[in-house]
């Protein structure tokens, strides 16, 4: 080998590992930057949900969660029938006409947005009307900041299949800024309630919406998406009903503790729950963080057609996000306390022992998040309405009878369960989905994946 040849060898060793590493430095940058984004928008929920709890009664607070626990609902309604189906679908097999793709959607979450705003409100009108003691004027503050809230999540929705991590992060920037500065002037006025939280929320998609507006304003493209692609709409239910299913049963695994925790002891114990569940919240934020990002990743490798290509990403993915939560454990046995009584100001460090139990959560719900991030990249939201169906299943036969056990601590203990056998069901499913792979090479046109779906 000549001096020429052994030049050439080290410029181009040199070159891939410049190029290796530009590639790790722009991954961990955008990491970085959904990092930021949940940051703020998950911390600016948090901070009005510490505000509220430290202000209001036990009682009153309990009441607060429980609606809350109702926008949660709404939310994986809206995720079903909008953002989900979005998400998987304008990464993968509609990303060459995005544009005309995006003003569909677009108007779409306005409608869906809207109707369940209407919702909401004809509710608050009825209870007011003939059940007063069920009427709180948290529903009205639920019912004017739902489109502003969904169209914030769109619009971040939007940047992350277009793998812009760092507007999504602008904007909710611009969105916290604005929340806390409603926030320290609700304090200041003393007027913070359930109401006055649900405003400031609104105010502040509403005040960065102009961040997404300006690239990517409204323009014709709707109809003309729908003129070459006619079937869309039922393509479009056949994957959003399973999701949408999963979204009512979804409800058991977590929220449903709460509303069973509410009728069978008090709207004090609901308290104690959500406000251990909150100090929880970072290592979720990571989770949610790593899944913006890895979704539509893996919904664009699928439509490739590797489905083998899927399975590295899988599994560094398990390491990732069960290394994270198993440390966030450690972190919370060991600090745990001293959070607990500086968030609260003291209030509910009695509910220190369920914060050691509700600590647990993360790692369960850890393993199923990988393995629910990849089932709907495979378009298979059914396997993951199966294993939400098994956590809520959980919650009835298992969780009811421990809290009425050993309530409050029963239903934290309830959660781990119910959080544990989704995650293995999910893990389960896809280790058969991916033997049969390996017995069928055509993975992606065989009977058994078309009619899964």
């Amino acid at each position: 080998m000549n001096t020429s040849e052994i030049k050439a060898q080290k410029i181009a060793k040199s070159f891939k590992r410049e190029k290796v590493t530009a590639s790790v430095k722009n991954g961990i940058t955008k990491l970085l930057y959904s990092l930021s984004d949940q940051v703020f928008t998950i911390g600016a929920t948090f901070a009005a949900n510490v505000l509220l709890a430290r202000v209001d009664t036990q009682a009153g607070y309990g009441t607060f969660v429980l609606i809350y626990t109702a926008f949660t609902f709404l939310s994986g309604v809206h995720n079903a029938l909008v953002l989900e189906p979005y998400t998987v679908f304008a990464a993968g097999k509609y990303r060459h006409v995005f544009s005309d793709y995006l003003q569909l959607v677009g108007r779409a979450n306005a409608v869906v947005g809207s109707g369940l705003a209407v919702l909401v409100l004809t509710a608050a009108g009825a209870f007011y009307l003939w059940w007063p003691q069920w009427f709180s004027t948290t529903l009205l503050g639920l019912a004017i900041a739902l489109l502003f809230i969904f169209t914030g999540a769109f619009a971040r929705r939007t940047f992350y299949v277009n793998f812009d991590s760092r507007s999504a992060a602008f904007m909710s920037a611009v969105f916290f800024a604005i929340v806390s500065l409603s926030l320290a002037g609700l304090y200041v006025l003393q007027k913070v309630n359930g109401f006055s939280v649900f405003l400031a929320l609104a105010m502040g998609w509403l005040a960065a919406s102009p961040l997404f507006f300006r690239k990517y304003p409204a323009r014709p493209g709707a109809r003309r998406f729908l003129s070459t692609h006619p079937g869309y709409w039922a393509d479009h239910w056949a994957y959003a009903r399973w999701v949408l299913a999963t979204a009512l049963v979804f409800q058991l695994l977590s929220q449903g503790y709460l509303w069973i925790t509410g009728i069978l002891l008090s709207v004090e114990d609901v308290a104690q729950l959500k406000a251990v569940q909150n100090i929880i919240l970072p290592v979720n934020l990571i989770f949610i963080s790593i899944s913006l990002l890895i979704l539509p990743r893996m919904a664009a490798v699928f439509q490739q057609g590797k489905l083998a290509g899927l399975t590295p990403l899988v599994w560094r993915l398990l390491v990732a996000v069960l290394g994270a939560s198993m440390l966030f454990v450690l972190f919370i046995y060991a600090v745990g306390s001293p959070i607990l009584d500086f968030i609260y100001a003291g209030k509910y460090n009695a509910s220190l022992p369920l914060l050691y139990i509700i600590a647990l959560t993360p790692v369960a719900l850890g393993l199923g998040h990988v393995f629910n991030d990849t089932l709907k990249a495979m378009e298979l939201p059914k396997a993951v309405f199966y294993a939400y169906l098994c956590g809520g299943l959980t919650t009835l036969l298992a969780g009811i009878p421990l809290i009425l056990s050993f309530g409050v601590t029963g239903a934290a203990w309830g959660m781990v369960l119910s959080s544990l056998v989704y995650g293995v069901v999910l893990g389960g499913y896809y280790y058969y989905i991916s033997l049969f792979a390996r017995q069928v090479p055509s993975r992606k046109n065989d009977e058994f994946y078309n009619t899964d779906r």
